[in-house]
C-alpha cells in the first residue's frame, strides 16, 4: 500500500505532484462530516453541509485543524485552523508564518457571538480599528508581548451566522 500524508487535503497536492519514481499517494487525508474538503488546481476548497460558508485557500496553506463542537458559550460553532507558509521574521531572527483561524456559528445573535471570540482572544473594544479589510466588517488588532505575537480579528455577521 501507498503513503497517505497526515495532513488534511495534502495528498491531493502529491498526487498531482508523483513522478512515478516513489511510493504513490493512494489516499487523501481528509477531515470528517460534517465537513468536505476537494483540490482544484492551485486552491483548496473547504466547506460544511451544515451550513452556508466555504473557504478558499491556496495550496500551501496548511489546514492542521478542523472542528464542529459546541462552544462554551453554547453556540454550534465551525472552526478551521490552517498556517500559511514561512517567511523571514520582522526582526530578522529566525522564521514566521501566520496562523488563521476560521470561526463560523449558524443563526448566532452575532453581537455577543463577537464579544465572545474577542474574549477568548484577549481583545475588547479599544482594540477596534477604523480600517476594517472587509466592507460591513468590524476589525481589531492587538499585540501580546508575552508571545510575541500579534492577533488581528475582523468580525462579519450575516443572517445565516
Amino acid at each position: 500500500m501507498g503513503n497517505v500524508l497526515k495532513v488534511y487535503g495534502a495528498g491531493f497536492l502529491a498526487k498531482e505532484l508523483e513522478d512515478g519514481k516513489s511510493d504513490p499517494v493512494h489516499d487523501v487525508f481528509l477531515p470528517s462530516k460534517p465537513f468536505h474538503l476537494r483540490f482544484e488546481t492551485p486552491y483548496s476548497f473547504l466547506s460544511s453541509s451544515e451550513a452556508s460558508w466555504q473557504l478558499r485557500f491556496p495550496y500551501y496553506f496548511m489546514i492542521w485543524n478542523i472542528n464542529h463542537f459546541t462552544a462554551t458559550n453554547g453556540l454550534r460553532t465551525d472552526m478551521v485552523i490552517a498556517s500559511t507558509s514561512f517567511a523571514r521574521h520582522s526582526d530578522d531572527q529566525g522564521q514566521s508564518q501566520a496562523t488563521i483561524m476560521f470561526v463560523y456559528s449558524p443563526n448566532a445573535d452575532c453581537a455577543a457571538f463577537g464579544r465572545y471570540w474577542l474574549g477568548q482572544l484577549t481583545l475588547g473594544p479599544g482594540d477596534k480599528t477604523n480600517t476594517p479589510p472587509l466592507p460591513q466588517g468590524d476589525n481589531y488588532r492587538g499585540y501580546d508581548s508575552s508571545t510575541r505575537m500579534r492577533k488581528e480579528v475582523t468580525l462579519l455577521g450575516e443572517r445565516a451566522g
